[in-house]
């Protein structure tokens, strides 16, 4: 992995969130996080005193991402590319590292469509491409599933950060009214709940729906600004008929009761072939 200095004022903060969801008793904790595309996974490790390994999950992931989308884009090179897995440490002493490393493999899995995304909107030249992932960004006509992170927010356009993970009166009606028109237009979908953070950081609760398609989920999380629409559905979870019909479904509802535009900035020919989107 490649040292990357990020601005003092990221690494500060990438400090403060770390440590504020670490254990009792903690020694260090550790963030993985890996981005292709528009679609993020990572995952927090604490070690304790004894050496004993905690996974922890805390309120401040999502701001976690956040500062490292930012760095992302901060970190590419025109012809280079920018990073693809990066991994922070912070020590309970005060020290912090981060690594990023831009030419191997992840070790979580994303949607093959992913990588298609992340060489059109950061292209590497062909000697800095391993094999690899050139392999892996070939577009294809293929069902591959439906996998991804996008928003619906009023004007279509990014919602405001920092996050405020609130579900609104008003978002508690309009999830209460989808729920009835997907279940008249046979998607199994239920009202679940969640713990979250407002824009001042604040313990806030916020409503979603839970999405049945095959073997697979969606979600879309209602917060003050936006509808967070997350789907995981990998290709031997259903069909691709069916997961067609239900993401036109909802893409429907969400127009027709909230109003509210999807945001899905980078899509290329995959996502936008499943999504109904022209161009």
């Amino acid at each position: 992995m490649a040292q990357v200095p990020l601005a003092p004022e990221q690494q500060q903060l990438l400090g403060q969130l770390l440590s504020s969801i670490a254990p009792h008793g903690w020694s260090d904790v550790s963030l993985t996080i890996s981005i292709v595309g528009g679609e993020v996974h990572s995952s927090v490790v604490a070690h304790l005193g004894d050496g004993s390994e905690v996974p922890t999950v805390g309120r401040k992931t999502i701001e976690l991402v956040d500062v490292f989308l930012a760095a992302h884009e901060q970190a590419y090179v025109p012809g280079a590319g920018s990073w693809l897995t990066a991994r922070a440490v912070v020590l309970a002493v005060g020290r912090i590292t981060v690594d990023f490393d831009y030419d191997h493999e992840p070790p979580f899995e994303f949607a093959p469509a992913s990588w298609e995304v992340e060489l059109a909107k950061r292209p590497r030249a062909a000697q800095v491409t391993p094999a690899w992932l050139a392999a892996k960004a070939v577009p294809t006509d293929d069902w591959l599933g439906v996998r991804w992170q996008m928003s619906f927010t009023v004007d279509g356009g990014p919602a405001p950060r920092p996050l405020d993970a609130t579900t609104t009166p008003q978002g508690h009606l309009w999830l209460g009214e989808m729920v009835k028109r997907l279940t008249a237009a046979g998607v199994q979908v239920r009202l679940g709940a969640d713990e979250g953070e407002d824009a001042d950081g604040r313990p806030s609760i916020y409503e979603e729906l839970r999405i049945t398609i095959g073997e697979g989920y969606m979600s879309l999380a209602c917060f003050a600004h936006e509808l967070s629409w997350i789907a995981d559905v990998f290709p031997d979870q259903c069909d691709e008929t069916t997961a067609i019909d239900i993401v036109h479904t909802v893409i429907t509802v969400v127009n027709e009761v909230t109003g509210c535009v999807l945001f899905a900035p980078g899509v290329l020919s995959y996502e936008r072939r499943i999504l109904g989107l022209s161009g």
